[in-house]
């Protein structure tokens, strides 16, 4: 859930300018809406549940704070159904009564996260997809005659698959024919958000292999109001962990050489070993439009085109080949732990 505070707008507005710059509350702001509003609601609706929260922000963020990482350990409050439906006019109630001008006016934002794979279909025509639409309400007790079509977006997945059980993976020259073949945006468009130096394309190389790639694409727009566009394998989801900034297992050159990584590498190792012998590789696109168009893309396409877009590699070469510096890291750190003297690195 977020909180939207329209009362804020025009505060801490510097000389000159017509609007804050950074949507962020100031840490003075944080402390009123904690103290004023957040806790004194939460109190109100967890009675003595709710005691042992810190009196003051600065009590919560010392304790949030660990001895020895930046990352905070905020603390997470169940609340019942009815609970969660009092929580907003509470929040802004209690920020009335402590003298908050800013009460009047909050809005939340209700985020449905952490769902991916919730239903799904057949990319064969619109019912469906409304069948599926359906599905994700009741699953999570969503109300649909209170959804706004228009300003209620849906992340929409498609995952092509190989019957061979080969590893498929995007062609950097296909960001553009995808966009213009499956999207339905003009060649113009395309082009211009397909390029290096757009400012709303990046591209995920695969394994540093340039004509290999998948890509991320803002604000792509078209007929579906395509507010963002990704194209990407699965293959990562063989080492997919969100640690200390990064979303996959990782290991620094300095770990190599200064600390004994032996158990670390051989488990990389032995996991694209295995690979080989059980995981294929998919391409997935996805794009994030509002539910008014949630069952139109991705309906009705022409699986031919897809042999335009995708190559499709053996397991043997894709985890081998599409893969070599695990391999030669693996070995040359072996070396320099078991090998001859001469090849150590001190």
């Amino acid at each position: 859930m977020r909180a939207f505070i329209p009362g804020l707008y025009g505060q801490n507005v510097r000389p000159g300018e017509v609007q804050r710059r950074s949507p962020t509350l100031t840490q003075e702001e944080q402390t009123i809406f904690y103290e004023k509003g957040m806790r004194p609601t939460l109190i109100d609706l967890l009675k003595s549940k709710g005691c042992d929260l810190p009196l003051t922000y600065g009590g919560e963020m010392w304790r949030a704070q660990p001895k020895n990482s930046r990352k905070l350990g905020f603390q997470s409050r169940p609340l019942t159904a009815i609970d969660s439906s009092q929580f907003g006019q509470l929040l802004r109630a209690n920020l009335q009564r402590n003298g908050v001008p800013w009460h009047d006016g909050i809005v939340f934002l209700h985020q449905v996260r952490g769902v991916k794979f919730a239903t799904g279909h057949e990319p064969d025509d619109e019912e469906t997809a409304e069948d599926a639409i359906r599905a994700f309400y009741n699953e999570f007790g969503i109300d649909g005659e209170k959804v706004d079509p228009d300003h209620t977006y849906f992340d929409i997945g498609l995952e092509v698959t190989s019957t061979d059980e080969q590893c498929l993976a995007f062609r950097t020259d296909s960001h553009y024919n995808f966009m213009v073949d499956i999207l339905g945006i003009s060649e113009d468009e395309a082009l211009r958000l397909s390029s290096i130096g757009s400012s709303k394309y990046s591209r995920d190389l695969t394994s540093l292999l340039v004509e290999i790639a998948g890509c991320r694409i803002r604000d792509v727009g078209g007929p579906d109001f395509i507010r963002y566009l990704q194209l990407y394998l699965t293959d990562k989801g063989l080492t997919y962990l969100m640690d200390g900034g990064h979303t996959g297992k990782y290991v620094t050159a300095h770990d190599l050489l200064t600390k004994d990584m032996t158990t670390y590498l051989q488990g990389l190792h032995s996991t694209y070993c295995n690979a080989i012998e059980s995981s294929s590789s998919n391409a997935r696109a996805e794009v994030r439009v509002p539910l008014s168009r949630a069952t139109s893309v991705f309906v009705g396409l022409d699986s031919e085109l897809f042999r335009r877009y995708l190559i499709s590699v053996s397991r043997s070469v894709w985890w081998y080949v599409a893969h070599p510096n695990l391999f030669l890291i693996f070995y040359r750190f072996k070396l320099n732990h078991t090998g001859a003297s001469a090849l150590i690195v001190r």
